[in-house]
This record gives C-alpha cells, sequence and structure tokens, in this order.
C-alpha cells in the first residue's frame, strides 16, 4: 500500500524511517508541503516527489493520507481532505477545549473515516504486556502506575491496561517543580551546563473498581537522568518493570519471571541490529513483524500503526479510533483542570463515548 504523508517536520521523519525499513510493505508516494524551501529540502534528502496540497497528492492515488501537521492547524486540515473520501491515518494532538474536541467529532461525522496513530500500546514491551494480560494471568487487572509518557499517551495506556474503555471516572491533579540541570532535547545536549524548573505532574484517574496513576516529567522523553517505570497489578499477579509474579495452580503456587528482550546484531551476530522477541517462562509474548530492521522501539510501533491502516481499510476493523483519541484528549484536558484549580474534575459520557462499548479497545 502507498500513502500521501502530509508534514516534513521532526515527526514526519519517523515514518520516514519506518517506511524505508519495510518499504516492501509500504510506500511512501508523496510529501505534501506548501513551503517551497523545506520541499525543496525534502526531495534532496529523501528521493521523494513533493506537493503543495493534498488535492494535489490525489494523482498519486494514495491508499491514505497520513498526517504530520502542528496542533494548532492539524484537526483543520483533517476536516478539509475529508471530502476527498480517502482513509486517513492522523498523529495525535493536544486539543483546545472539549467544545473543539466535540466540534471535531461532529464535522468528522464521528471520524467514520479516520485513525489515529497512538503508538505506545504498540510498542514491543507495552504489546508484550498487554498481551500477557489478556492471558488472564494477573487476573482482573484494577490498578496500573505509569511513568512513560505524557498527557493522552498515558491517559492511552492506563485504559488500554485497566481496560476501562469510555467508563465515566474522576481525575486529580498536582504540578510539582525542582530545580534540575536542563537535559537534551530534539537537537541535542545544550551548548553549556544550566538549571531549569523541571516540571512534574502527577495524575489520578479513579474509575468504579479500578484506578490509574500517571508521573511525568518532560525531561524523561530525552535525558538519560530520568528513568521510566510502569506497575501493572491484577488480582492475582503483578508486572513491575519486566518482572512478573503471580500466583498459579495448585494453589497456593508462587510463579516468578522476567519479560526478556531477544535482540539481533550483538556481539558477534552479523544480523541487522533490533527487537527480534519478548518471551518470559518459556512463552512468546511478543515477535516483532518486521523483524530486525534497526528500527527503535518508537519507529516499530510507527510502523505498526501504519500496517493496521490496511487491515481497517480491507475490513473497517479499528485499532485506535477518533473517538479514542478524543477521549484521552479528554482525559488529559481534566487533568488539566484538577491541576488548575487543585479540585477533583468530575468526568461525564461524552458524545464520542455513546454507543461505545466499555472494553478498552
Amino acid at each position: 500500500m502507498k500513502f500521501a504523508l502530509l508534514g516534513a517536520g521532526w515527526r514526519a521523519g519517523f515514518y520516514y524511517r519506518a517506511v524505508r525499513a519495510i518499504e516492501k510493505r509500504l510506500q511512501i508516494c508523496c510529501v505534501v508541503e506548501n513551503n517551497p524551501e523545506t520541499a525543496e529540502q525534502i526531495k534532496n534528502a529523501w528521493r521523494l516527489p513533493t506537493v503543495k496540497n493534498a488535492g494535489e497528492a490525489l494523482k498519486f492515488k494514495p491508499d491514505f493520507f497520513v498526517l504530520c501537521l502542528p496542533p494548532a492547524v492539524l484537526p483543520i486540515i483533517l476536516c478539509e481532505i475529508l471530502k476527498y473520501d480517502v482513509p486517513i491515518l492522523t498523529e495525535t494532538w493536544a486539543a483546545e477545549s472539549v467544545e473543539s474536541m466535540i466540534s471535531l467529532y461532529e464535522e468528522t461525522k464521528g471520524g467514520r473515516n479516520i485513525q489515529v496513530s497512538e503508538q505506545y500500546p504498540c510498542q514491543p514491551m507495552h504489546s508484550a504486556r498487554l498481551s500477557l494480560i489478556s492471558s488472564g494471568m494477573l487476573g482482573e487487572v484494577r490498578q496500573v502506575q505509569i511513568s512513560v509518557a505524557h498527557g493522552y499517551h498515558g491517559m492511552a495506556l492506563i485504559r488500554r491496561y485497566l481496560g476501562t474503555g469510555y467508563a465515566a471516572c474522576t481525575v486529580e491533579g498536582r504540578r510539582f517543580s525542582m530545580n534540575a540541570v536542563k537535559g537534551p532535547g530534539r537537537q541535542g545536549w545544550p551548548v553549556c551546563l544550566s538549571f531549569q524548573q523541571e516540571k512534574q505532574d502527577i495524575i489520578t484517574v479513579h474509575y468504579k473498581d479500578k484506578w490509574g496513576l500517571l508521573d511525568f516529567s518532560q525531561e524523561q522523553y530525552f535525558s538519560p537522568m530520568r528513568s521510566s517505570r510502569i506497575l501493572i497489578r491484577g488480582e492475582k499477579g503483578e508486572i513491575f518493570q519486566n518482572e512478573v509474579s503471580c500466583l498459579t495452580e495448585p494453589y497456593p503456587g508462587f510463579l516468578k519471571f522476567t519479560l526478556r528482550r531477544e535482540c539481533s546484531g550483538l556481539d558477534n551476530s552479523l544480523c541487522r541490529a533490533g527487537t527480534v522477541s519478548i518471551t518470559g517462562n518459556g512463552k512468546l509474548y511478543y515477535k516483532n513483524p518486521f523483524g530486525p530492521r534497526g528500527m527503535s522501539d518508537e519507529e516499530v510501533a510507527v510502523a505498526t500503526s501504519l500496517c493496521y491502516m490496511e487491515q481497517f481499510i480491507k475490513t473497517g476493523e479499528s485499532r485506535y479510533s477518533l473517538a479514542d483519541e478524543l477521549q484521552d484528549q479528554y482525559l488529559d484536558w481534566l487533568a488539566q483542570k484538577a491541576i488548575r484549580t487543585g479540585k477533583p474534575a468530575e468526568g461525564k459520557e461524552m458524545p464520542w463515548a455513546r454507543g461505545k462499548e466499555n472494553d478498552g479497545k
């Protein structure tokens, strides 16, 4: 399949690298970029044709569009290109308000032709943990504590691990700050040692009989000085990072094991570097669908989101819909409200939740 890529910024680079690694399965037919200088750079660096708008991209007959655009314009362009009746995979974005979320849902007619590239559940280790949970080994998951991603990304993982779908919840939040060394960003380390007020959000999401905690500092994405962590607790066991502890039969049997990542390209291996699989206690919980191709976990997740589009186009089966994205944005909005006011924010059923099953998918 082939797609037209709208956008040529830092985030679009992940899609370009993912496609290069799995080019036999997917192709970028053109890049939509209206800045002449940037378009020329893309032509030279990526060796791909460029056009000025989505309408011009139709001459390449894309199977779908991919949107990698700034949050301020992404919803606008999303609504504009729906008229072409071409399926859309869009990057996530931060909505301005609840009103804008509802308006977008109505304007896109419920997101009928739209999928959203929420990549975190597709990363190898998250996929392995979700596979283990679906096996029933932990029993019903009642609690998850996550410190791996911010805002709506973190909410997406909380909902997925808890399996709460669109259920009503209460959100509480606090923001803390501390003086700390400024770490690296997209362009690497600062030239000189400098300090900043590092902000950290701690948010709790309370469901009827389940709860999640999101603890995150923006420094975690790039800085080696900050670690990520995750704890998933079920009725019969838990996953802490990659360590699994659970009851087994006959009672009170007990089992501990590690989710181990098998990689190639290490030591004397002449294969390309990358994740091959994730196993634990003699069982396979994740197999890289692309094989080791030198991709980061993020690039594997992006490639997985892209390949799900083929399934969506052929069968209509959704992996992560516009309704899912709006629900996670809404939970993030509740969290920011709780931080601002210092009071719990009560969630309510939103238009995109009506008629949905609370199955966590």
